[in-house]
């Protein structure tokens, strides 16, 4: 499965893309990990491939990034957040939410793909 990995660089993302790739999906990210999208200099993963869900992780005490999850979202591709509070107005564009990375996050995945 194609996964966009969305949020600034960090340890949470870090973690979330190496248990992404470990599991056998394709990873690709959206920030350059210093400030911008990769679309500002690059190609956006968006444009290039086809993208099957994104998922968005926050630092611990951080906010989610709305920039990848505003194109995610505007692009019809499925959101999935990990850490998200009840609260959090990430939850409006989600399509399902996780607590942490583990399988629940894997199984989450495949169930949003497979819905119509």
């Amino acid at each position: 499965m194609d996964v966009l990995v969305l949020g600034h660089l960090g340890s949470e993302r870090m973690m979330l893309e190496r248990f992404l790739a470990d599991a056998g999906h394709e990873v690709a990210v959206c920030h350059d990990g210093s400030w911008g999208c990769v679309g500002m200099d690059g190609v956006c993963p968006l444009d290039e491939r086809v993208i099957d869900v994104a998922v968005a992780a926050a630092e611990a005490g951080d906010r989610f990034d709305p920039h990848g999850i505003a194109c995610a979202y505007r692009a019809g591709v499925p959101l999935v957040t990990v850490g998200a509070t009840p609260n959090d107005p990430v939850l409006r564009y989600a399509t399902a939410a996780v607590g942490r990375v583990d399988q629940e996050l894997l199984d989450v995945l495949v169930d949003v793909r497979t819905s119509p």
